[in-house]
């Protein structure tokens, strides 16, 4: 692919925050060398997103165009933007994210002379727009937010840089079984997913401080309520991660699911012996560890588990 880069931006509904996106883009301080191009992907949009970043585009020389996805869900927005790419290089920029003026030539800069590397990420900062709960504040990476370079095997989604080609290698050939946000469902995952299935092949992840992207969090992703709801969307797509990393480290099954089993075996214990001061809650808390495991199913992990042997085998 010719070199350069492309920017995807997922919208559903997101008048509200666009042209401070588009506006950071525009002010992108990246060299004329360097072909630039902007994708704002409408994922099923009943508001004005599509009027208003015409709007803010109009008077810019950046190569910008919208395309269409119909099908709910930024999983389906995300692989679409890759689809419609020209350049080598990407970069995943929410809809609610305001990239710091060095943020594109950086990470073609990394890309380029990190030839081993397959995915880059920033730095991100929040900005609130009304004052978060307490457990928002304690939890702000739940949010994409804070520093990500003690990451091993995952990034965020957000002002994620990927390889055009081994991303469109993945999407396309490989099955992935995280489906990501669809309108209220907030199960997470998907963006972790694809940064695992790029270290499979082979490939680094770096990340770095020296640049930020401004996480712009509405008022009601703030409360408490929101934060319960994000949390266990977080938290369910986890057994599968476990067995996904048993099988890249060459691991047994077992090992994976291990939590599992303990969980079981403290929830049949207190359920056992019922009279035991706290049973009651303590058997609610083996519920909810074991609830994750439940969502997936034993012999589902256990699919995915030999997937995965089976594509490491074939990078060999």
């Amino acid at each position: 692919m010719k070199r350069g880069i492309s920017v995807i931006i997922c919208c559903y509904n997101s008048a509200w925050v666009i042209t401070r996106t588009l506006e950071g883009l525009k002010k992108q301080d990246i060299s004329p060398s360097i072909p630039y191009e902007v994708i704002l992907v409408d994922n099923c949009c009943t508001d004005d997103t599509v009027k208003v970043a015409y709007n803010t585009m109009h008077d810019s020389n950046i190569d910008f165009r919208i395309v269409k996805e119909s099908t709910p869900g930024l999983v389906y927005a995300r692989r679409r933007g890759i689809k419609e790419v020209k350049y080598k290089y990407a970069i995943y920029c929410d809809d609610d994210n305001i990239l710091c003026p060095t943020y594109v030539s950086t990470m073609v800069n990394i890309l380029d002379t990190h030839p081993n590397v397959g995915a880059v990420g920033g730095k991100g900062v929040a900005e609130f727009c009304a004052e978060p709960a307490e457990i928002v504040k304690e939890h702000l990476d739940c949010y994409a937010v804070g520093s990500q370079v003690e990451h091993e095997d995952w990034l965020f989604g957000a002002g994620l840089a990927v390889r055009t080609d081994i991303v469109r290698d993945i999407y396309n050939n490989q099955r992935c079984y995280m489906m990501g946000r669809k309108g209220n469902k907030l199960l997470s995952g998907d963006d972790s997913e694809l940064v695992m299935s790029i270290v499979l092949r082979g490939y680094k992840i770096f990340a770095t401080d020296e640049i930020t992207f401004t996480h712009v969090l509405k008022a009601n992703r703030l409360t408490e309520e929101y934060f319960h709801r994000l949390y266990k969307g977080l938290m369910l797509p986890q057994p599968a991660f476990s067995v996904m990393r048993a099988a890249m480290k060459g691991t047994k099954f077992r090992d994976a699911i291990s939590h599992y089993l303990y969980y079981t075996k403290r929830y049949i214990k207190y359920a056992i012996l019922w009279w035991k001061p706290n049973a009651k809650s303590k058997r609610q808390v083996a519920s909810m560890e074991i609830e994750p495991f439940i969502y997936w199913g034993i012999s589902k992990l256990y699919r995915i588990y030999r997937q995965w042997v089976k594509l490491k085998k074939d990078q060999i």
